[in-house]
Protein backbone atom coordinates (compact mmCIF):
# COMPACT_ATOMS: atom_id res chain seq x y z
CA UNK A 1 0.00 0.00 0.00
CA UNK A 2 3.33 2.26 0.24
CA UNK A 3 3.41 4.50 -3.21
CA UNK A 4 7.13 4.69 -3.18
CA UNK A 5 10.54 2.79 -1.77
CA UNK A 6 13.60 3.87 -2.59
CA UNK A 7 16.99 2.42 -1.70
CA UNK A 8 20.16 3.83 -2.42
CA UNK A 9 23.85 3.18 -1.99
CA UNK A 10 26.37 5.45 -0.41
CA UNK A 11 29.25 6.75 -2.99
CA UNK A 12 32.51 7.85 -2.62
CA UNK A 13 31.58 11.13 -3.73
CA UNK A 14 29.48 11.38 -0.56
CA UNK A 15 26.03 11.05 -2.43
CA UNK A 16 23.42 8.81 -2.53
CA UNK A 17 23.10 6.91 -5.55
CA UNK A 18 19.53 4.67 -5.98
CA UNK A 19 19.72 1.22 -6.79
CA UNK A 20 15.96 0.67 -7.04
CA UNK A 21 12.91 3.33 -7.07
CA UNK A 22 9.52 1.36 -6.53
CA UNK A 23 7.27 4.10 -8.12
CA UNK A 24 3.17 3.43 -7.94
CA UNK A 25 3.28 -0.18 -9.74
CA UNK A 26 6.89 0.02 -11.34
CA UNK A 27 10.57 0.11 -11.22
CA UNK A 28 11.56 3.58 -12.44
CA UNK A 29 14.85 5.31 -12.73
CA UNK A 30 15.81 7.75 -9.98
CA UNK A 31 18.75 10.37 -10.40
CA UNK A 32 21.71 10.38 -7.38
CA UNK A 33 21.28 13.15 -4.78
CA UNK A 34 22.76 15.35 -1.85
CA UNK A 35 21.31 13.77 1.25
CA UNK A 36 22.09 17.24 3.28
CA UNK A 37 18.96 18.82 1.86
CA UNK A 38 16.72 15.70 1.92
CA UNK A 39 15.45 13.54 5.43
CA UNK A 40 17.80 10.98 4.06
CA UNK A 41 20.46 13.03 5.74
CA UNK A 42 19.23 12.51 9.02
CA UNK A 43 18.68 8.74 8.53
CA UNK A 44 22.50 8.21 7.39
CA UNK A 45 23.93 10.52 10.69
CA UNK A 46 21.30 8.84 13.01
CA UNK A 47 20.13 5.33 11.53
CA UNK A 48 16.36 6.19 11.57
CA UNK A 49 13.95 8.89 10.85
CA UNK A 50 10.50 9.24 10.40
CA UNK A 51 8.14 12.63 9.41
CA UNK A 52 4.35 11.19 10.40
CA UNK A 53 3.43 14.29 8.04
CA UNK A 54 4.18 17.50 5.67
CA UNK A 55 7.84 16.08 4.76
CA UNK A 56 8.08 18.51 1.98
CA UNK A 57 7.48 21.36 4.03
CA UNK A 58 10.41 20.05 6.31
CA UNK A 59 12.71 19.67 3.76
CA UNK A 60 11.54 22.17 0.99
CA UNK A 61 14.73 21.78 -0.98
CA UNK A 62 14.27 18.66 -2.13
CA UNK A 63 12.38 18.35 -5.29
CA UNK A 64 12.11 15.02 -5.29
CA UNK A 65 9.71 14.81 -2.38
CA UNK A 66 7.67 18.01 -3.93
CA UNK A 67 7.19 15.87 -6.85
CA UNK A 68 5.65 13.00 -5.08
CA UNK A 69 3.43 15.42 -3.24
CA UNK A 70 5.16 13.96 -0.07
CA UNK A 71 3.16 13.56 3.09
CA UNK A 72 4.98 10.61 5.31
CA UNK A 73 8.60 9.38 5.51
CA UNK A 74 10.31 6.59 7.11
CA UNK A 75 14.12 5.62 6.44
CA UNK A 76 16.52 3.88 7.93
CA UNK A 77 19.94 3.32 7.13
CA UNK A 78 22.35 0.28 6.10
CA UNK A 79 25.15 -0.47 8.15
CA UNK A 80 27.24 -3.39 8.02
CA UNK A 81 28.67 -5.51 10.52
CA UNK A 82 31.19 -2.99 11.07
CA UNK A 83 28.35 -0.16 11.19
CA UNK A 84 29.54 1.37 8.25
CA UNK A 85 27.01 2.88 6.76
CA UNK A 86 26.37 1.77 3.07
CA UNK A 87 23.21 3.73 2.19
CA UNK A 88 19.62 3.55 3.22
CA UNK A 89 16.38 2.76 2.53
CA UNK A 90 13.24 4.50 2.98
CA UNK A 91 9.46 4.39 2.12
CA UNK A 92 7.20 7.83 0.77
CA UNK A 93 3.48 7.69 1.32
CA UNK A 94 0.95 10.93 0.02
CA UNK A 95 -0.80 10.18 3.48
CA UNK A 96 0.41 10.61 6.89
CA UNK A 97 1.60 7.51 8.55
CA UNK A 98 -0.26 7.83 11.79
CA UNK A 99 0.95 3.97 12.88
CA UNK A 100 4.66 3.35 11.53
CA UNK A 101 5.28 0.32 13.93
CA UNK A 102 4.58 -2.30 11.25
CA UNK A 103 6.19 -0.62 8.49
CA UNK A 104 9.15 0.15 10.80
CA UNK A 105 9.64 -3.25 11.70
CA UNK A 106 9.61 -4.65 7.94
CA UNK A 107 11.56 -1.83 6.51
CA UNK A 108 14.17 -2.87 9.31
CA UNK A 109 13.59 -6.23 8.03
CA UNK A 110 14.45 -5.17 4.10
CA UNK A 111 17.42 -3.04 5.85
CA UNK A 112 18.98 -6.09 6.70
CA UNK A 113 18.93 -8.46 3.66
CA UNK A 114 19.96 -4.95 1.70
CA UNK A 115 23.17 -4.69 3.54
CA UNK A 116 23.90 -8.45 3.51
CA UNK A 117 23.06 -8.05 -0.65
CA UNK A 118 25.61 -5.34 -0.65
CA UNK A 119 28.13 -6.51 1.76
CA UNK A 120 28.07 -9.87 -0.04
CA UNK A 121 28.51 -8.08 -3.63
CA UNK A 122 31.71 -6.69 -1.63
CA UNK A 123 33.33 -9.64 -0.58
CA UNK A 124 32.43 -10.90 -4.11
CA UNK A 125 34.21 -8.37 -5.64
CA UNK A 126 37.05 -8.35 -3.50
CA UNK A 127 37.39 -12.23 -4.26
CA UNK A 128 37.58 -11.63 -8.13
CA UNK A 129 40.24 -9.30 -7.22
CA UNK A 130 42.47 -12.16 -5.71
CA UNK A 131 45.24 -13.31 -7.40
CA UNK A 132 45.47 -17.27 -7.39
CA UNK A 133 48.64 -16.87 -4.61
CA UNK A 134 46.35 -15.83 -2.32
CA UNK A 135 43.48 -19.24 -2.43
CA UNK A 136 43.69 -19.32 1.52
CA UNK A 137 42.03 -15.69 1.11
CA UNK A 138 40.03 -16.75 -1.83
CA UNK A 139 38.55 -19.96 0.65
CA UNK A 140 37.98 -17.62 3.21
CA UNK A 141 36.25 -15.23 1.43
CA UNK A 142 34.12 -18.02 0.03
CA UNK A 143 32.79 -19.10 3.49
CA UNK A 144 32.08 -15.91 4.35
CA UNK A 145 29.88 -15.52 1.57
CA UNK A 146 28.38 -18.79 1.93
CA UNK A 147 27.42 -17.51 5.92
CA UNK A 148 25.87 -14.38 4.04
CA UNK A 149 24.08 -16.75 2.09
CA UNK A 150 22.92 -18.70 4.96
CA UNK A 151 21.32 -15.19 6.66
CA UNK A 152 19.72 -14.12 3.78
CA UNK A 153 17.57 -17.57 3.80
CA UNK A 154 17.02 -17.35 7.32
CA UNK A 155 16.08 -13.43 6.28
CA UNK A 156 13.89 -14.66 3.53
CA UNK A 157 11.73 -17.33 5.89
CA UNK A 158 11.30 -14.54 8.62
CA UNK A 159 10.01 -11.90 5.51
CA UNK A 160 7.27 -14.88 4.93
CA UNK A 161 6.47 -15.45 8.49
CA UNK A 162 6.23 -11.76 9.17
CA UNK A 163 3.80 -11.18 6.26
CA UNK A 164 2.16 -14.69 7.13
CA UNK A 165 1.25 -12.91 10.70
CA UNK A 166 0.08 -9.96 9.45
CA UNK A 167 -2.73 -11.16 7.53
CA UNK A 168 -3.67 -13.37 10.72
CA UNK A 169 -3.87 -10.22 12.56
CA UNK A 170 -5.48 -8.51 10.08
CA UNK A 171 -8.45 -11.40 9.84
CA UNK A 172 -8.46 -10.90 13.56
CA UNK A 173 -9.39 -7.69 13.21
CA UNK A 174 -12.19 -8.41 10.43
CA UNK A 175 -13.64 -11.05 12.66
CA UNK A 176 -13.60 -9.20 16.00
CA UNK A 177 -15.57 -5.97 14.31
CA UNK A 178 -17.86 -8.33 12.46
CA UNK A 179 -18.69 -9.79 16.09
CA UNK A 180 -19.14 -6.56 17.61
CA UNK A 181 -21.17 -4.93 14.60
CA UNK A 182 -23.43 -7.70 14.68
CA UNK A 183 -23.65 -7.69 18.68
CA UNK A 184 -25.47 -4.92 18.55
CA UNK A 185 -28.45 -5.31 16.32
CA UNK A 186 -28.89 -8.81 18.55
CA UNK A 187 -28.76 -7.26 22.03
CA UNK A 188 -31.77 -5.11 20.13
CA UNK A 189 -33.75 -7.65 19.25
CA UNK A 190 -33.33 -9.72 22.61
CA UNK A 191 -34.57 -7.14 24.72
CA UNK A 192 -37.30 -6.52 22.51
CA UNK A 193 -38.39 -9.71 22.83
CA UNK A 194 -38.81 -9.49 26.16
CA UNK A 195 -41.01 -7.01 26.19
CA UNK A 196 -43.01 -8.67 23.15
CA UNK A 197 -43.10 -11.79 25.57
CA UNK A 198 -44.63 -9.32 28.51
CA UNK A 199 -47.30 -7.42 25.90
CA UNK A 200 -48.51 -10.91 24.73
CA UNK A 201 -49.00 -11.84 27.94
CA UNK A 202 -51.30 -8.90 28.70
CA UNK A 203 -53.45 -9.56 25.57
CA UNK A 204 -53.52 -13.33 26.05
CA UNK A 205 -55.11 -12.31 29.93
CA UNK A 206 -57.19 -9.61 28.39
CA UNK A 207 -58.53 -11.99 25.52
CA UNK A 208 -59.26 -14.63 28.29
CA UNK A 209 -61.31 -11.77 29.90
CA UNK A 210 -63.28 -11.54 26.47
CA UNK A 211 -63.91 -14.98 26.20
CA UNK A 212 -65.00 -15.37 30.09
CA UNK A 213 -67.50 -12.16 29.05
CA UNK A 214 -68.84 -12.93 25.69
CA UNK A 215 -68.97 -16.82 25.99
CA UNK A 216 -71.55 -17.05 22.71
CA UNK A 217 -69.70 -14.86 20.18
CA UNK A 218 -71.72 -14.16 17.06
CA UNK A 219 -71.64 -16.07 14.00
CA UNK A 220 -68.82 -13.95 12.02
CA UNK A 221 -66.43 -13.82 15.11
CA UNK A 222 -66.57 -17.22 15.67
CA UNK A 223 -66.07 -18.07 12.04
CA UNK A 224 -62.68 -15.97 12.23
CA UNK A 225 -61.65 -17.58 15.19
CA UNK A 226 -62.10 -21.01 13.83
CA UNK A 227 -60.29 -19.85 10.72
CA UNK A 228 -57.03 -18.29 12.57
CA UNK A 229 -57.19 -21.48 15.03
CA UNK A 230 -57.21 -19.61 18.03
CA UNK A 231 -56.38 -21.97 20.10
CA UNK A 232 -53.33 -23.54 18.48
CA UNK A 233 -52.15 -19.67 17.94
CA UNK A 234 -52.26 -19.67 21.52
CA UNK A 235 -50.49 -22.09 22.70
CA UNK A 236 -48.34 -22.23 19.60
CA UNK A 237 -47.06 -18.35 19.84
CA UNK A 238 -45.05 -18.46 22.98
CA UNK A 239 -43.28 -21.61 21.65
CA UNK A 240 -42.40 -19.35 18.43
CA UNK A 241 -41.25 -16.47 20.89
CA UNK A 242 -38.94 -18.82 23.01
CA UNK A 243 -37.25 -20.73 19.73
CA UNK A 244 -36.53 -17.35 18.69
CA UNK A 245 -35.05 -16.59 22.18
CA UNK A 246 -32.81 -19.27 22.31
CA UNK A 247 -31.88 -18.73 18.47
CA UNK A 248 -30.41 -15.17 19.71
CA UNK A 249 -28.83 -16.91 22.93
CA UNK A 250 -27.01 -19.11 19.93
CA UNK A 251 -26.00 -15.91 17.84
CA UNK A 252 -24.73 -14.43 20.67
CA UNK A 253 -22.53 -17.11 21.97
CA UNK A 254 -21.00 -17.71 18.55
CA UNK A 255 -19.98 -13.55 18.23
CA UNK A 256 -18.46 -13.60 21.47
CA UNK A 257 -17.04 -17.16 20.50
CA UNK A 258 -15.43 -15.29 17.38
CA UNK A 259 -14.46 -12.03 19.49
CA UNK A 260 -12.36 -14.68 22.03
CA UNK A 261 -11.36 -16.06 19.12
CA UNK A 262 -9.33 -13.33 17.36
CA UNK A 263 -8.32 -11.63 20.78
CA UNK A 264 -8.38 -8.68 18.90
CA UNK A 265 -8.82 -6.78 22.26
CA UNK A 266 -5.22 -8.28 24.03
CA UNK A 267 -1.77 -6.34 23.22
CA UNK A 268 0.08 -9.19 25.44
CA UNK A 269 0.78 -12.43 26.62
CA UNK A 270 -2.05 -14.06 29.24
CA UNK A 271 -2.91 -17.51 30.61
CA UNK A 272 -5.50 -18.94 28.63
CA UNK A 273 -8.06 -22.03 28.96
CA UNK A 274 -6.79 -24.04 26.29
CA UNK A 275 -10.14 -26.52 26.75
CA UNK A 276 -12.93 -23.05 26.32
CA UNK A 277 -10.58 -22.49 22.86
CA UNK A 278 -10.67 -25.90 21.99
CA UNK A 279 -14.92 -25.71 23.22
CA UNK A 280 -14.99 -22.52 20.76
CA UNK A 281 -13.07 -23.87 18.05
CA UNK A 282 -15.33 -27.08 17.53
CA UNK A 283 -18.58 -24.73 17.87
CA UNK A 284 -17.66 -22.71 14.68
CA UNK A 285 -16.88 -25.71 12.85
CA UNK A 286 -19.97 -27.82 14.12
CA UNK A 287 -21.78 -27.09 10.81
CA UNK A 288 -18.65 -28.86 9.39
CA UNK A 289 -18.40 -31.43 11.86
Amino acid sequence: GIPYVVLNRLGDDGKLHPLAFWNEDQLSELKCYNPDIAPCGITLKDGYYFCPENVQQVFPEDGDLVNLKAQGYLGVALKNSQEEVLGNLYIVDRRPIADPKLYQDVLKLFARRATAELEREQYLQRIHSLSESNSYLYKQEQIKSAHLSKALYKLEQTQVQLVHTEKIAALGQLVAGIAHEVNNPMSCIFGNLKCSKNYLQDLFEILALYQAQLPNPDSTLQDKIEEVDLDFVLEDLPNILASMEASIFRVKDIMQSLRNYSRNDTHECKKVDIHKGLDITLMILRHKL
